[in-house]
């Protein structure tokens, strides 16, 4: 049948389109529907209903597929319906058979009150009229009469409080199903409306994207698994994503894209302003008031230009003579100095002015290392309800670089920290989050990893490993005199560090971080011992030496870095000076730790084996010199 012109053809698809894919970001989520339907010879009007409340109207696109062509495309609110009144026939019948029932209620509960009343006064009756201790006749018949009647009235009451509890059960229930149309506050989804022109009748596809705003996020998750059986891949990483949403609308078997970009709104080009400064100016000084005259002086009192003249002069030495003063301080602070009268009462020069730029955080890499901004497609189709709860699916399972070492500092505990040295070798972006740390299948902390891109490298603490032990005993120390004329005194002191690897594997990588005393003062010298290190650069600040007297080092080697210079102590350890306070991984492993008087030893243990180190220096100073920090 042919249609009129100006006809148009009405296409309600109400909400059954499919979700074809989401793309996730930290505050939004971008979603693509299909539909598919057929349109007439001319226009169509295609409505669209129940898109969610939480969708950004500017948004909306609308892409076509087929014979045909968009003309316009309207995003609107539905009309509300009047709502219904909130009182129902049924609410109406529950509120009429709840006050019959608290009625009765209360009628039953007044006449157990005056049962007992009744009792009472009968009781008291016979203890004023009988003979003491004196039993009636009619006591038997009366109680029986009582508890008959009192028991009756209480299983009344009783009957009476469930009958009561069922209506207000029912009752509430009626007025949540009523909340559902009356005046709740909930919003209306949103409808679109599609205008489309066709040559004639044909099947189309529309995909229909929008952005919903504030109701989706994801963050990234990580699970860190450390192995310390294993030598070729100690480190797994699990890469997670906790995915949240509550638009409105559930993902149901969708395939989810994790976007890491965050768009900006109304961001612009920083200016950069003039940057001016001047000579400071001060304000005029005030003229100074003269004193008010007492009635029986005022003719002895001078002009107020004769007075005002001599406070003048009087200020001009003033003047001058701060001047003197404050010349030295003032020209080595840089500030232009303008003498002025009544300096003490000018305020002090403004602060010079400086626009700093607006600044502008730096986006994150991409996961190929090309662009800006991370993309990550979550493999399968993955089901995300409209619940808000978070939804932790898995991204990639990653098998990156990882070294596995120890750290022990006996002089701060006795406990040896695990740590790994990771290098991300995937090409995923390491976005900045939460981790859960497990060694050999146990949990063992909680943890965080920073933004790594591709090829970077971060520090993961695993905890203490109670399978190695550190034994510290106490140190000992013997203090001699030498001289004639000046007597100096040396105090020896002596550390000793046993380490035992309990493990049926060998440790390598395994850091014993000590220290010696650092000299601030050149009255008191710190000679090394053992280890027996080559000597330090010479530093005005710090005095350490080593037991090795060497000469000083000349401008050339002074100007050169020190190379590192490792000491071999025993079997598996070597030691040399430390730079660092211990957390770095590589710390500045050469000569120049000397300053700092920190001591490392790098030990590789044999299984079930122990490895003992010595730490032995002096600490000499006139006889007469108290020594702090010891």
């Amino acid at each position: 049948m042919s249609r009129s012109p100006g006809t148009v053809n009405n296409v309600h698809l109400g909400s059954q389109g499919r979700i074809s894919s989401v793309s996730v970001y930290s505050d939004r989520a971008e979603v693509i529907k299909m539909y598919k339907l057929a349109v007439a010879a001319g226009q169509n009007k295609v409505v669209v209903d129940g898109l969610p409340y939480t969708l950004d109207e500017t948004s909306v696109r609308v892409e076509g597929r087929g014979d045909a062509t968009i003309h316009d495309v309207t995003v609107s609110l539905p009309t509300r319906a009047p709502p219904p009144t909130s009182t129902s026939p049924e609410l109406l019948l529950f509120s009429d058979q709840r006050e019959e029932t608290t009625t009765a209620l209360s009628r039953y509960r007044k006449a157990l009150t005056r049962l007992d009343r009744y009792l009472e006064a009968r009781t008291e009756h016979y203890n004023n009229g009988g003979a003491p201790h004196a039993i009636p006749d009619d006591v038997g018949s009366l109680m029986e009469n009582y508890l008959e009647a009192s028991g009756k009235y209480d299983d009344k009451v009783l009957e009476l409080k469930r009958e009561l509890r069922k209506i207000d059960k029912a009752i509430n229930e009626e007025h949540a199903a009523s909340q559902k149309f009356v005046g709740s506050g909930a919003p209306c989804p949103y409808q679109a409306t599609i205008g489309i022109y066709a040559e004639e009748g044909t099947e189309v596809e529309i995909v229909l994207k929008y952005v919903v705003i504030g109701a989706a996020s994801w963050k990234p998750l990580y699970e860190i698994r450390a192995n310390t059986e294993s030598k070729d891949s100690p480190i797994e990483i699990i890469y997670k994503a906790a995915i949240r949403q509550d638009s409105g609308e559930d993902w149901t078997d969708v395939p989810i894209t994790l976007e890491t970009a965050k768009p900006t709104f109304g961001l612009s080009l920083p200016a950069l302003p003039t940057w001016n400064i001047s000579v400071y100016t001060p304000p005029p000084p005030p003229p100074p008031a003269p004193p008010a005259p007492s009635s029986r002086y005022a003719h002895l009192t001078p002009q107020p230009t004769g007075y005002s003249s001599i406070m003048q002069q009087i200020q001009e030495t003033r003047d001058r003579r701060a001047g003197q003063l404050g010349e030295e301080e003032t020209e080595r602070e840089g500030v232009v100095h303008a003498r002025t009268y009544q300096r003490s009462r000018a305020p002090p020069p403004p602060p010079a002015r400086r626009s700093v730029p607006m600044q502008i955080t730096e986006a994150s890499v991409s996961s190929s290392g090309l662009g800006v901004n991370a993309t990550f497609k979550v493999p399968g189709l993955i089901t995300i309800p409209s619940d808000g709860a978070a939804h932790s699916v898995t991204v990639a399972k990653l098998k990156p670089k990882g070294r596995l070492s120890w750290l022990a500092m006996p002089q701060v505990g006795n406990g040896v920290h695990l740590t790994a040295s990771i290098t991300n070798s995937s090409e995923y972006t390491l976005l900045a989050g939460p981790s859960t740390v497990y060694l050999d299948e146990s949990f063992v902390a909680k943890s965080k990893i920073p933004l790594t891109g591709p090829q970077g490298g971060f520090t993961c603490a695993l905890g203490l490993d109670p399978s190695i032990r550190l034994t510290i005993p106490p140190p000992t120390s013997s203090t001699s005199t030498s001289g004639i004329l000046t007597k100096t005194t040396c105090t020896s002191y002596a550390q000793r560090i046993s380490v035992h690897n309990t493990k049926n594997a060998k440790v390598e990588n395994l850091r014993v971080l000590a220290r010696i005393p650092v000299s601030l003062d050149e009255k008191i010298n710190v000679r090394l011992v053992e280890p027996s290190l080559p000597a330090p650069p010479a530093s005005t600040p710090p005095q350490v030496s080593s037991g090795t007297p060497t000469s000083p080092p000349s401008v050339k080697e002074s100007s050169e870095k020190s190379s590192i210079q490792a000491v071999g102590v025993a079997e598996g350890v070597t030691a040399w000076w430390y730079s660092g306070n211990g957390s770095e991984m590589n710390g500045v492993e050469d000569g120049a730790g000397g300053q700092e008087g920190k001591i490392q030893w790098n030990c590789a243990i044999d299984a079930k084996a122990k490895v003992d180190m010595t730490l032995r220096w002096d600490v000499g100073a006139g006889k007469d010199i108290a020594i702090v920090g010891l």
